[in-house]
């Protein structure tokens, strides 16, 4: 009674511990017997190898019957070695993720000791008998034959799996979003890119339905990628792949877009064990390592071409980008001029290249034949400039700027690495007697533990400028000049009569251009010109033409009042914003109001639309957007088979550090205006002075 008891109990515990068990390991099962007779056989040695290096082994029980796990998905040869029996070996059976593999093994009788094995190709079964999930596994066999050469691609050809035509990679599985799928590379759950070397993928297992319990709470589906193992022989290759070269402002080639690519592999041993003679025996320490670079020129290239502004033209346009209004007040832009043949069509979408590396290794330990330890990372580095401008608010916008602006196209930078470390080791059980049915009702006992830290890092920033945030959008150096500003009234504190101070006001806004954005500066420098600015004389006064200044103000508002002018002998004038008699402070840059209005350009500015439908040259990026996040987790799982049963318990433990902050550089000349002096805004009331 008390052995049921316990029995069910174990049962329960395994039941909910599996929600918390190691990912991506798979299992292989089958039964040995005689090719003749049919007869099982007991006692028979079994060992699996990868690429020629010893994995693990076990001894076929009283009826023929042996189990392997864990193992790592991939491709294995299974031995089988018996006293009077042809020594036989199952090639190419292919272990998937989650999955048992079932492979009986057919072994004949001999007279003699051979020691050559019987070599029988692996015949992938019509039918599953372990998949009790919906899906797909693909192996690396099929996946050198694809022309896709990531994960997600590979996955993309799993029924029930879709992904949109925009080149993202994203992939809504049964109906969901790409968020709500789980990535596993080698059992790391994936945070940021899931880029690899196609060279370094082993398998990719894709699950849309019936999810295992271990897999937790997801919603949409499982991407398990499986990366190669080490190998006892040296092997390596080098792949180049290109569509075209870019040469100054041509492409050469198959196509305009671009793509090179060239990726490399390479495995081997790093250490093996040895004889009395020095002979090589087996592999104790082995390695595998891959990695590409990319160029592209144009990653989503139109069917049609693009349109942009000639480079001589718009070199005209950033010299002289501003006229004054024909009828009105204010300016235009030149950039509203632009005629047809002053555009060229292009092929490809200007200043969006990408560029980028991967990189994939894994360092096997064989230790013993029933412990392995396994080491293994991989890096994603990718840099490009992108078109699609984001808001602060999050707002994406296309094509506004491929017309005459791409040279401010932001600066994307995106990191993701991951490092993990495995150890597994088994339990072997006794074999039973000759004549017994079992030497121990637990077998197959094992434990794995699984440790992995992950990396991600993204920016995104104007290239030029970088963190300098106040670099974004800085015009130049604007100095104003100004006076204070009386309205006849009665004093509040001394209750007397006269001219109170209200504050002061700006009476000419001096400029000089910076050099942090040229196209800007020449905005507001043409801007100034065209109202008779000349600059600044050699003691630093201002030099205008006060008549261009005034030429065309836009003479609003009935405010009226009194203010001393700097020029004047520090007379009291009138002052007014609709009478052309009074002294006006409504001139061309008399006040920044003013000066935005009328076409200028401050710190922080942006320029008007072209025909509010194309950004113009001196536009600038306006977001500083960076990220930093990463994942530590501790994986640990035990298993034992007792009879046909196996019961499982595990844990995982997982955390993640989320930081990251945006900003909208531009707005911090517009928060600096409004906070300069603001501490003394309001007048001192308490300690009035009054002047007779």
């Amino acid at each position: 009674m008390f052995r049921k008891l316990l029995t069910s109990a174990l049962i329960v515990f395994s039941s909910v511990s599996l929600t918390w068990a190691q990912v991506g390991q798979g299992a292989l099962k089958g039964k040995i017997v005689d090719k003749e007779t049919g007869e099982p056989l007991p006692f028979v040695n079994v060992i699996v190898e990868m690429n020629g290096s010893l994995v693990t082994g076990a001894a076929s029980d009283f009826d023929g019957k042996f189990s392997i796990k864990p193992l790592t998905p991939g491709t294995y040869d299974v031995k089988a070695t018996f006293t009077g029996y042809q020594p036989t070996q199952i090639s190419g059976v292919i272990v998937k993720a989650d999955r048992i593999t079932f492979q009986n093994i057919n072994m004949g009788q001999t007279a003699i000791d051979i020691k050559e094995f019987e070599v029988i190709e692996y015949t992938v079964p019509l039918i599953d008998k372990d998949n009790t999930t919906s899906g797909e596994t693909v192996t690396r066999e099929d996946i050198d034959k694809l022309p896709g050469r990531s994960a997600t691609a590979v996955a993309q050809t799993v029924g029930g799996v879709y992904s949109k035509d925009d080149g993202s990679g994203d992939l809504n599985i049964r109906g969901s979003r790409d968020d709500a799928n789980y990535y596993y590379i080698d059992g790391v759950k994936v945070r940021g890119s899931t880029s690899l070397p196609k060279a370094a993928i082993e398998q990719v297992s894709v699950m849309t339905g019936g999810l295992p319990a271990q897999y937790g709470d997801v919603t949409g589906g499982v991407i398990s990628i499986t990366t190669r193992g080490a190998s006892s022989q040296y092997f390596g290759g080098i792949d180049y792949l290109t569509s075209g070269y870019k040469l100054g402002d041509k492409t050469y080639g198959l196509d305009a877009f671009g793509y090179n690519l060239l990726e490399f592999s390479l495995a081997g041993p790093l250490l093996s064990k040895k004889d009395s003679t020095g002979k090589k025996l087996k592999p104790l320490l082995g390695f595998f390592v891959a990695g590409n670079l990319t160029s592209i020129v144009d990653d989503a290239p139109s069917a049609i071409g693009m349109w942009k502004v000639k480079d001589e033209k718009l070199a005209e346009l950033n010299a002289d980008p501003l006229r004054f209004a024909p009828v009105g007040t204010g300016t235009f832009l030149n950039h509203e001029f632009v005629r047809l043949n002053d555009l060229e069509k292009v092929k490809f979408r200007q200043n969006v290249t990408r560029n980028g590396f991967t990189l994939n290794g894994k360092v096997d330990v064989n230790t013993t034949q029933n412990t392995n330890l396994t080491f293994g990372g991989s890096m994603d580095f990718n840099v490009r400039h992108d078109d699609d401008y984001r808001s602060s608010s999050g707002v994406t916008n296309k094509y506004e700027y491929t017309l005459m602006n791409t040279q401010n196209n932001p600066e994307e930078r995106r990191q993701t690495w991951r490092v993990y470390s495995r150890f597994t080791q088994r339990f072997g059980s006794a074999n039973p007697g000759e004549g017994q049915k079992s030497a121990s009702t637990i077998k197959n006992a094992y434990y794995s533990i699984q440790v992995d830290y992950s990396k991600f890092r993204f920016k995104e920033w104007d290239e030029t400028h970088k963190d300098n945030f106040f670099n974004y959008g800085y015009i130049g150096k604007f100095t104003a000049y100004q006076a204070p500003f009386y309205i006849q009234g009665l004093d509040s504190i001394t209750q007397q009569g006269g001219l109170i101070h209200q504050t002061f006001v700006d009476t000419l806004i001096g400029f000089e251009p910076g050099t942090a954005n040229p196209e800007g500066a020449q905005f507001t420098q043409s801007y100034y010109e065209l109202f008779g600015w000349e600059g600044y004389d050699a003691n630093g006064n201002p030099i205008y033409n006060h008549d261009l200044a005034h030429s065309q103000s836009q003479q609003q508002n009935t405010f009226v009042g009194l203010f001393f002018e700097p020029y004047s002998n520090s007379q009291l004038h009138p002052v007014s914003f609709n009478t052309a008699t009074a002294k006006q402070l409504d001139g061309a840059y008399d006040n920044t109001i003013n000066i935005e209005q009328n076409g200028g350009m401050l710190n922080g500015s942006s320029p008007r639309n072209v025909f509010d439908m194309w950004r113009s040259p001196a536009f600038q990026h306006n977001v500083y957007d960076f990220r930093n996040n990463s994942q530590f987790r501790i994986n640990a799982t035990g298993s034992a088979d007792i009879k046909d049963h196996a019961i499982s318990v595990g844990f995982e433990y997982e955390q993640r550090v989320d930081k990251g902050y945006i900003v909208s550089p531009r707005g911090l000349w517009t928060l600096g205006r409004s906070y300069t002096n603001n501490h003394i805004i309001n007048l001192d009331i308490d300690n009035p002075q009054i002047d007779s």
